[in-house]
């Protein structure tokens, strides 16, 4: 294109040779999840409707959630657009949950935030301006809940408990998890403190069970418990403690959660 630009000696400006290419919009989806943030795939059709081949080699992007800059920054592509013809553009960005967070601060529990992206396209010599808006979803914490309680030994001192948590993921597409650190309380009474190995990604609207075994001294912790076992029935439970999702740069995101119900006594 410069040279030919060179040889008209300036008789005819750019845009009476070249037609800009057009950046048009198809979707935004998530691809992953965790609870330390979430990656989304901007993308874009990028069509040419000139007679010759051209090649795009750039890309510049700004994105606000919820008016909030979030990220902002620029893609050496590389992509070859046919003459007369289209190619697929993706713009990946991955966004930090605590910046999520910050930026859902105005809207409360709402699962999806208003987004805006913008930026320009680099096809040789040309800036092409782009600018979307919509939503986004974001990452939801799963649901914990104690299922029941297997009493699998009771004496006049102690009793050994096989807890069955059922963590739901309320999500469309896997969530990662991490590893879990637990508070469980059974009649108000402390139970069990510990820490899971790391959890095995939930699948897309999936559930799954974690079993946490204790056991429990009645001498320490009160002879109510004994008179809870022996009685059976249903028990009042609170369930709290963090997800710990490792960071890329190191350290790890310790997103809380607390949960409380009712929950069945078996022996």
């Amino acid at each position: 294109l410069t040279t030919i630009l060179f040889l008209i000696g300036g008789c005819a400006g750019l845009n009476e040779i070249v037609q800009t290419p057009q950046v048009r919009f198809k979707n935004v989806v998530p691809t992953d999840f965790s609870l330390a943030g979430a990656t989304f795939r901007f993308s874009f059709d990028v069509q040419n409707p000139n007679p010759l081949g051209l090649n795009l080699s750039q890309v510049t992007y700004a994105l606000a959630l919820n008016q909030h800059p979030l990220a902002s920054g620029e893609l050496n592509r590389g992509i070859a657009l046919p003459a007369r013809g289209s190619a697929p553009l993706e713009i990946p960005l991955r966004l930090d949950f605590k910046d999520l967070l910050a930026a859902a601060a105005d809207v409360g529990s709402c699962p999806k935030l208003p987004y805006q992206l913008a930026g320009k396209v680099y096809v040789g010599p040309l800036a092409i301006p782009y600018d979307v808006k919509g939503e986004l979803e974001l990452p939801r914490l799963p649901k914990v809940e104690l299922a029941d309680v297997q009493i699998r030994e009771l004496s006049l001192s102690s009793a050994r408990l096989a807890c069955q948590v059922r963590l739901t993921n309320r999500n469309a597409i896997p969530l990662k998890l991490g590893q879990l650190a637990y508070q469980l309380q059974l009649g108000g009474t402390q139970v069990a403190v510990g820490e899971t190995a790391t959890l095995a990604p939930l699948g897309a609207s999936a559930a799954d069970t974690v079993s946490i075994d204790t056991r429990v001294n009645f001498r320490e912790m009160g002879m109510g418990l004994l008179k809870l076992f022996q009685g059976g029935g249903h028990s009042a439970y609170t369930f709290t403690g963090s997800f710990h999702q490792p960071l890329p740069d190191g350290g790890d995101h310790q997103t809380p959660f607390s949960f409380s119900g009712k929950v069945p006594l078996k022996r």
